[in-house]
């Protein structure tokens, strides 16, 4: 049930002459990951998850958009070759042949085709590199998402942003407005730049004033490694050819990304510099965002969850009998995926906590366990078993990520053995299972490194209570109504503070007719259908980021 005032905003723009502009020159959507499906690995973690939403949402509210990515030929997680759904579609041109878009790289052309993706999302075009014109070494180029070695990451980067470009201008397509989700394709602002130069017969710097007013940008992360940097050398060297063909000489393309007093190249410089507005995706991210890009003033759009796909209860009228009804159902699903992964038999009257997430330091898994004496003595004496659910992966590039899941890991086996367990293959469907049965959702991170924190939306929409830091989007609620807080610098002491002073008493006269759990089970549903919906999110992407007058 999305918020009826945002269902108001796109009733209004769908009756009135602006949409017919906008489904002409619809908005083009870019990211690097999509999590679609399962099945399809080409993403990584949340940032893939919040576009396929996004998608999504704007297939349901008959919003003109178009999504751009690239078609990655080995899953990210399970290193399988990737298998191309039978409804993804190869696009053709308008003599029948196979689309293909020609990208400069180096000294070379690398040459893409085309598939189409339309299955519960506005369309969605995808750049594949498996074609005959290549060489193995440019095939290779889109091996992997997130490629580790920088020269293949950036080609990566020019594929999406300059043959994204090109892929819409083949389409026919001239876009209202180009949305840059995350710095990753960022290089379609110097070949807007360059179809300026070109079309108006304008300067480099009148072209980059005319190519800003077509671009937003999202920014998602302040951590620095989440923030692509090159060495201007090598962006110069990759760019050898594109600037002779494109006549911007190499030092003008530099100069758009160029860290000032620096010889290196940022992507989210690049960003920023060439956006006509840039938005956060928290208030506190804001609030951060801006004290660290002093130069730069966003906007605020809290990110949302698309509510049909995140929904596993399903209950219409929010009675409380119905959500612990619903919620055991997706309780028991996630004990039988616990019993299947360590063989546990654990009990639906059992506390369960749970934890899944991409795993990096800042995020902080294993911070409640700093005491683990005092934490095995409140379990001990609780008159209900309290488990823990763990589950997650690094980014593969991730030194320190990965040496955490191995520390993670040997702490369940061993110091948490029965107590807690860890579910591998973390995937879409595991996260989904995961974040509807548990009873508590653990958020620990350093406050003002989460930017938003997804996860917890949607597991409070399942009326899973938040035990959490306040960071992300969890400093924007009254966390008392949803869920309990835990102290910043003292994660650990507070959390058994918590636990034995309020989840597990609470949780223990859990069906008590309007006792507290379920009272918080409620609110924690009300809020995420009423605040934090992606339609509260496309409607504020409208009005806010694309500037969509509604003319009548």
């Amino acid at each position: 049930m999305a918020h009826h005032k945002s269902l108001e905003y796109f009733a209004h723009l769908e009756n009135s002459p602006t949409y017919h502009d906008l489904k002409t020159h619809p908005i083009v959507y870019m990211c690097a990951e999509y999590a679609l499906s399962a099945d399809l690995e080409i993403y990584a973690g949340g940032l893939g998850v919040l576009a396929a939403d996004t998608m999504m949402e704007a297939r349901d509210r008959n919003f003109p958009m178009i999504g751009l990515g690239l078609m990655y030929q080995t899953g990210y997680r399970n290193n399988l070759p990737t298998q191309i759904p039978g409804h993804m579609k190869p696009v053709f041109d308008k003599s029948g042949e196979p689309l293909v878009i020609s990208i400069p790289v180096s000294d070379d052309v690398v040459s893409c085709k085309v598939w189409k993706w339309e299955l519960n999302t506005a369309p969605i075009y995808f750049l594949d590199t498996r074609v005959p014109l290549n060489s193995p070494e440019h095939v290779e180029i889109l091996d992997r998402l997130y490629a580790d070695d920088k020269e293949k990451r950036m080609k990566q980067q020019m594929i999406l942003g300059i043959g994204g470009r090109r892929l819409i201008e083949a389409l026919g397509i001239e876009p209202t407005m180009y949305h840059l989700n995350e710095g990753h394709s960022a290089f379609l602002s110097i070949d807007l730049i360059a179809k300026e130069m070109k079309d108006k017969q304008i300067s480099f710097g009148d072209a980059c004033v005319e190519a800003k007013q077509k671009i937003v940008f999202t920014n998602h992360t302040l951590v620095m490694a989440g923030n692509e940097i090159y060495p201007i050398d090598l962006v110069s060297l990759i760019f050898k050819k594109y600037s002779l063909d494109s006549g911007i000489p190499n030092h003008e393309i530099v100069s758009l990304g160029q860290i000032p007093e620096s010889k290196q190249f940022s992507m989210t410089e690049l960003s920023f510099r060439m956006a006509c507005r840039v938005n956060t995706v928290s208030q506190l991210h804001q609030k951060k965002a801006e004290e660290i890009w002093t130069h730069m003033k966003t906007i605020r759009i809290t990110n949302g969850i698309h509510i049909p796909r995140w929904d596993y209860i399903h209950v219409r009228d929010n009675s409380m009998a119905e959500i612990l009804a619903a919620h055991r159902v997706r309780k028991r699903i996630l004990l039988e995926l616990v019993k299947s992964v360590s063989g546990f038999e654990w009990s639906d009257e059992d506390l369960i906590l749970g934890w899944a997430r991409r795993i990096v330091p800042y995020k902080r898994p294993l911070s409640i366990f700093e005491d683990n004496k005092t934490f095995k003595e409140i379990c001990d004496k609780s008159s209900c078993n309290v488990r823990f659910v763990f589950s997650g992966l690094p980014h593969l590039s991730d030194t320190e990520g990965v040496k955490l899941t191995e520390t993670l890991k040997h702490f369940i086996e061993t110091d948490l053995h029965g107590r807690a367990v860890y579910i591998p293959s973390y995937s879409i469907q595991s996260a989904s299972q995961i974040i509807s049965g548990s009873d508590v959702w653990l958020n620990t991170p350093i406050v003002g490194y989460e930017a938003c924190g997804t996860s917890g939306m949607k597991a409070a929409l399942n009326g899973v209570l938040q035990c959490s830091t306040r960071d992300g989007w969890i400093y924007e609620v009254n966390l008392n109504d949803i869920g309990w807080e835990l102290e910043d610098t003292h994660v650990a002491e507070s959390f058994y503070a918590v636990l034995e002073n309020s989840i597990i008493p609470s949780f223990q006269d859990r069906k008590k007719v309007n006792g507290e759990w379920v009272q918080k089970m409620k609110a924690s549903r009300t809020l995420i259908e009423n605040e934090h919906s992606a339609t509260r999110m496309l409607e504020e992407y409208g009005k806010e980021l694309y500037l969509i007058p509604i003319r009548v």
